[in-house]
């Protein structure tokens, strides 16, 4: 009698096949989430930047352009108080809206605001898209030994935290006569 070692072979995957195949749909899905990550954290700056050039904008267009913004907010540094808490770096998108740092800033800009048309709705200027408030550090007048020092408008950027490599900010022009 003569056996036939030729068997049918079935039709299929192997274990090994599809291990192979979902990492690989593994390793795609991570890249693509990735790419997505990166794409919302530039559309949050987008955001942020357009809100910073906003507030700029009202900064240069207040009534009286001749005096430094220091004398408008009634602060030399809005924002140190928002830098550290007990020692360490505070995550800013923490601080509530009583907090000193968030109500500082708010009667930063409802000062500014008070004096150009250009700045109606600062409630949606408070907090950047993270959840953390714009800071502001006037400078410009702030020493007679180096009065022409600029001002600055921030972010802290994704972490949160002032001072770190994240954060985004831009300069605010002179505009006091001493410094222009």
């Amino acid at each position: 009698m003569i056996v036939s070692l030729n068997k049918t072979k079935a039709a299929g995957f192997t274990l090994i096949e599809l291990l192979v195949v979902i990492s690989i749909i593994g390793l795609l899905a991570s890249a693509t989430l990735a790419q997505l990550a990166s794409a919302r954290d530039g559309a949050m700056y987008a955001v942020a930047k357009q809100d910073m050039r906003m507030i700029s904008n009202g900064f240069v267009a207040t009534d009286n352009v001749s005096i430094a913004i220091k004398d408008i907010t009634g602060s030399g540094c809005s924002n140190c108080v928002c830098r550290v808490a007990n020692g360490a770096p505070t995550i800013l998108s923490q601080a509530t809206d009583a907090s000193t740092c968030v109500t500082r800033w708010r009667t930063s800009l409802t000062n500014i605001a008070a004096q150009t048309p250009l700045l109606n709705d600062i409630e949606s200027l408070i907090r950047d898209p993270w959840g953390s408030p714009y800071l502001l550090d006037e400078n410009e007048l702030e020493f007679a030994t180096n009065p022409c020092r600029r001002d600055y408008l921030t972010t802290a950027g994704a972490d949160r935290v002032w001072g770190t490599s994240d954060d985004f900010s831009i300069a605010l022009p002179f505009r006091t006569i001493v410094c222009k």
